[in-house]
């Protein structure tokens, strides 16, 4: 995870992709080698449990943004319950 001006930045190693979203890390897009758009990831607001609507271009990359879903979904969860 990389904090840059206004986002967030994940790099997946050995992937070629990269996920970007803003500072609330409400709205994360997945993008391929090419900077191509694959899948979009954005949170939905007032529910009780961690919801999302997951959107992706390529079927290819579907299992993949579930997963990745889920991992920076921990990840932040982890850093919540650390503060």
């Amino acid at each position: 995870k990389k904090l840059t001006f206004l986002r967030d930045k994940y790099d997946v190693d050995n992937l070629g992709l990269r996920i970007e979203g803003n500072i609330w890390d409400l709205d994360f897009q997945l993008l391929n080698s090419q900077n191509q758009v694959v899948a979009r990831i954005q949170k939905e607001l007032f529910h009780l449990t961690s919801t999302y609507t997951v959107t992706v271009y390529e079927n290819s990359y579907a299992d993949l943004a579930i997963s990745l879903c889920v991992a920076i979904d921990y990840v932040e969860m982890l850093e919540n319950s650390s503060k």
